[in-house]
């Protein structure tokens, strides 16, 4: 399956703990949570989807940048790198989709290069990413 290149600005994270309930049918998820998302704004177009089976699971990873450097946002987009999470992006077709579950949250991990923050959520799941 080939990677998917979002033009969304926009990247949604849940923390695990504020997802009260999830649940997957008909390749929708259903999800309810509380509190209030982290919302990441994006380089456009930065944002690259890889949701590929192995097997019986589905290797998830949202690779994407972050402009605006600076020490609150280091020590922001770094903190992150503390949790789980399930993300809410939009695809190329304009859809949006649910990435991770509560069963299979996903991690953060974050570096800095050329200018940019080089971010990653990455994870596994049982399915392909879902519809919201």
């Amino acid at each position: 399956m080939e990677p998917v290149v979002s033009s969304s600005h926009t990247l949604t994270l849940w923390p695990t703990e504020q997802v009260t309930s999830f649940a997957a049918a008909d390749g929708n998820a259903l999800m309810t949570t509380s509190g209030n998302p982290i919302q990441i704004e994006i380089v456009p177009g930065s944002l690259h989807v890889n949701d590929t089976p192995d097997g019986n699971v589905y290797n998830k990873v949202l690779q994407f940048r972050v402009r605006r450097p600076s020490a609150d946002r280091t020590r922001d987009l770094s903190a992150l790198r503390m949790g789980e999470y399930v993300a809410l992006y939009t695809d190329e077709r304009g859809d949006r989709r649910a990435c991770g579950s509560l069963n299979y949250p996903l991690t953060f991990t974050v570096s800095y290069q050329d200018g940019l923050y080089q971010c990653e959520l990455h994870g596994n799941g049982e399915e392909a990413d879902l519809y919201i």
